[in-house]
């Protein structure tokens, strides 16, 4: 598995995201707003509610 930001690509983009991960470290400002599985750290670490 690669992770990497999505704009460094040129193509479109047909992979959608799966996971949120490093949660405990996103802007005060920010919501997610959909359902998928969220993560303080990375994949291996503890899950958010």
């Amino acid at each position: 598995m690669v992770e990497f930001s999505m704009g460094t690509l040129e193509s479109d983009i047909k992979q959608l995201p799966d996971v949120h991960i490093f949660t405990d470290y996103m802007a005060s400002w920010y919501q997610i707003t959909d359902d998928l599985p969220k993560y303080r750290d990375d994949r291996n670490s503890e899950k958010q509610d």
